[in-house]
């Protein structure tokens, strides 16, 4: 399949497909030959809707560049 005709199911599927909340859909290409990828979203997180319930730690300015555990890159050991 081209490219056009590719992007054109590609946004048919988005726009009609059953499952378009729970999927994603996307172009690849091999050799030339272009396809539609139905690729599952990952569930939706309530957390951050629920009263109570803190959602994702912001991220500051003064963590950029620290690896996890809060060790700065090139300290001894790393």
């Amino acid at each position: 399949m081209e490219r056009s005709e590719a992007e054109s199911l590609r946004d048919q599927m988005t726009a009609e497909h059953p499952d378009r909340a729970t999927h994603s859909f996307i172009l690849s290409e091999r050799d030339g030959d272009w396809t539609v990828a139905k690729v599952a979203l990952p569930p939706a997180s309530d957390a951050a809707d629920t009263p109570g319930v803190a959602g994702p730690a912001p991220v500051h300015s003064h963590d950029a560049g620290k690896l996890p555990g809060g060790v700065p890159p090139g300290a001894a050991g790393f």
